[in-house]
């Protein structure tokens, strides 16, 4: 058959191209493959059977265009192992016409495309482009999260420098509170994949604090009974703050609810144990400890130590005894390391 070298499928990728994985021990389809994607602009390599393939499919190819007649074809574990390191739209069931019952069951187990043998060059041209701008199309989408979340993250950099420059104390425990609720959430199986909304949460749970005068978040004295509600509000006027942005919404809890108490007696909303959501038990550990730590008002600081005992001494009432023993272990520390604290159920001045 005369092969047309001019305007040919795939033609518009010659510059590009898409790297095609041909699966089969068939040296006429192999090479019939080959040839024709070769002249469409396509790098092709061959794997002569689908466990070879496995070990070739992470290697970044557009396409995998798979005999039914390969060896291993019939393993679902070798076929789930390719489509995983593949992904599945990139995979192409190549058969001839006896063994379409055979590209049927691989098409059920998650293969894609079909395509018939001996191969016609404007079909397996047209499903090799569209596979590849796919392929591209998940691309762009991948740069695009990527760019959404370094956008993100200078948004949050936006409103912690918001706050520095009315309250640079402020500010650096923010960072101080991520950095430590991060450190957390690698202790507690249930948050550990997702410790960066750990971090997010730390870095912004104070963000409502922004309205509130200099004067009352640097006073030593006692809060009137006015400016107590407005220090209070801060946790729902951060969350009301962040909740329009899509990608601040699974932290508004660690907002809005990191001044709730495991005995139900804190606010916003008098949470309460198990109700009081995770990633707000975990702010509120990482931000008392930092705020005894590195006291923001009467400079009486505390050593780790001593603010981890304090911390232990309210767990159960105020704290969530587990995120505790997470900033334990966060710590390097052990239940010898640091005394056992008194039972008089004082609670933490920060």
């Amino acid at each position: 058959m005369e092969e047309n070298t001019g305007s040919q499928p795939g033609a518009s990728l010659a510059a590009v191209g898409a790297r095609v994985l041909v699966v089969s021990a068939d040296g006429a389809t192999t090479l019939q493959a080959e040839r024709l994607l070769a002249t469409m602009g396509h790098q092709v390599e061959v794997a002569g059977s689908l466990q070879a393939a496995v070990e070739k499919a992470s290697c970044g190819y557009d396409v995998l265009l798979i005999d039914v007649q390969a060896p291993g074809v019939r393993d679902p574990a070798l076929l789930q192992n390719v489509l995983a390191s593949a992904g599945h739209g990139s995979t192409v069931a190549l058969t001839g016409a006896q063994s379409l019952p055979a590209a049927g069951e691989l098409m059920q187990q998650g293969v894609a495309h079909l395509a018939l043998k001996p191969l016609d060059s404007a079909h397996i041209g047209r499903i090799v482009d569209s596979v590849k701008e796919l392929a591209d199309l998940r691309g762009e989408r991948v740069s695009l999260d990527s760019r959404l979340r370094r956008l993100m993250g200078s948004l949050i950099g936006v409103m912690v420098r918001a706050i520095e420059a009315k309250h640079a104390k402020t500010a650096a425990h923010l960072r101080r509170t991520g950095d430590i609720a991060a450190q957390m959430a690698d202790q507690i199986p249930e948050v550990r994949q997702v410790a960066g909304l750990a971090r997010i949460g730390g870095l912004v749970h104070d963000l409502g604090l922004i309205g509130i005068a200099e004067d009352i978040l640097d006073g030593g004295g006692p809060l009137s009974d006015e400016q107590w509600v407005q220090v209070r509000n801060h946790t729902v006027v951060g969350a009301e703050m962040i909740d329009g942005i899509d990608e601040l919404r699974a932290v508004v809890p660690a907002v809005r609810s990191h001044h709730e108490r495991m005995d139900g007696k804190g606010y916003p909303d008098g949470l309460a144990g198990q109700d009081i959501p995770l990633l707000a038990r975990v702010t509120s550990v990482a931000c008392a400890f930092d705020t005894m730590v590195n006291r923001r008002i009467d400079s009486l600081e505390k050593s780790k130590a001593d603010a981890l005992a304090e911390l232990r001494r309210c767990q159960g009432t105020q704290f969530d005894p587990d995120c505790v023993e997470a900033l334990a272990q966060a710590l390097g520390a052990s239940a010898a390391a640091v005394p056992d604290p008194p039972q008089d159920g004082a609670e933490p001045s920060g």
